[in-house]
């Protein structure tokens, strides 16, 4: 809810008439009573960027802010995603999918096949919530077992030592780069959400390889996945080859003050409310 209170503020401040909405039961009913010229999608996590809303929102014929169900669905599941980077050859650390209920020798395969440490993930999920690196068999199988509590399937992936940045998107345009410097050992859900030791350096000092790289890697998976509008992309940076893989994509970033898409366009000179009016104008366009 607070990125859609910090996005009806500033759409209201920039003179539009804004409306917010929480996605209940009988959200339909009361959207084709109000019948927005545009819905301006704030929302994170299931129904919100899994495709779920869009589909809804197509059948009522009320333009949107954000990708569309099919960009949505794959962007918010990490298999699927990941497929479709190897598919185009965009770099993205190695990994193995489980279902709940793997066996001891499916699950031992793909430890030997990565390596540890590795990083054990939900495949459905966002915020980082239920992501764990591990670094011992034992801490293989705990970080699984949190991860399901979130997903029915698990990814366990490579893990890549290196810097981690993020790649905001505007209309197939990339903003300034943002490197995420967390506290801890990655960039968890405590150190997104309640951690005060994480630093953001915006433009970051990289050589000019280095960024066209990543941006050009960010961009690749934005065109292949479908996305429109805006999303933001995170990167690692490898240490040892410095090759930039692409870790995942998130269709509708936070949108509070604070948020790294906010940020980076303040860096590029576009204000919050400029920010909110001109994704609201690409949803009218569209």
């Amino acid at each position: 809810m607070e990125s859609g209170r910090a996005v009806a503020a500033a759409l209201r401040r920039a003179g539009m008439k804004a409306l917010e909405m929480d996605i209940s039961e009988g959200f339909e009913e009361k959207l084709m009573r109000f019948r927005p010229k545009a819905a301006f999608l704030a929302l994170h996590g299931g129904f919100g960027e899994d495709g779920g809303i869009q589909r809804a929102l197509d059948s009522m014929g009320i333009a949107y802010t954000g990708s569309g169900p099919m960009a949505s669905l794959v962007s918010m599941d990490k298999e699927i995603s990941k497929r479709a980077f190897i598919k185009k050859g965009i770099p993205s650390p190695r990994c193995v999918c489980l279902s709940e209920g793997a066996g001891f020798a499916e699950l031992e395969r793909a430890v030997r096949e990565l390596g540890l440490p590795l990083v054990v993930k939900p495949t459905s999920e966002g915020s980082s919530r239920g992501v764990s690196i591990a670094k011992s068999r034992l801490e293989v199988t705990r970080g699984l077992d949190e991860a399901l509590k979130f997903s029915p399937r698990v990814m366990l992936e490579e893990y890549v030592k290196g810097r981690e940045f993020d790649v905001a998107i505007l209309d197939g345009t990339p903003l300034p780069l943002i490197e995420v410097v967390p506290s801890a050992e990655f960039f968890s859900y405590e150190a997104k959400y309640g951690d005060s030791g994480t630093r953001y350096i915006v433009n970051p000092e990289l050589a000019l390889r280095e960024k066209d790289g990543i941006v050009g890697n960010a961009l690749a998976a934005y065109v292949e996945v479908g996305c429109r509008h805006l999303a933001r992309i995170e990167v690692i940076l490898s240490e040892e080859r410095g090759v930039p893989h692409v870790i995942e994509i998130n269709t509708l970033p936070g949108m509070t003050s604070h948020s790294l898409f906010p940020m980076a366009a303040k860096a590029a000179g576009i204000s919050m409310e400029d920010l909110c009016v001109r994704i609201a104008a690409l949803a009218l366009r569209s």
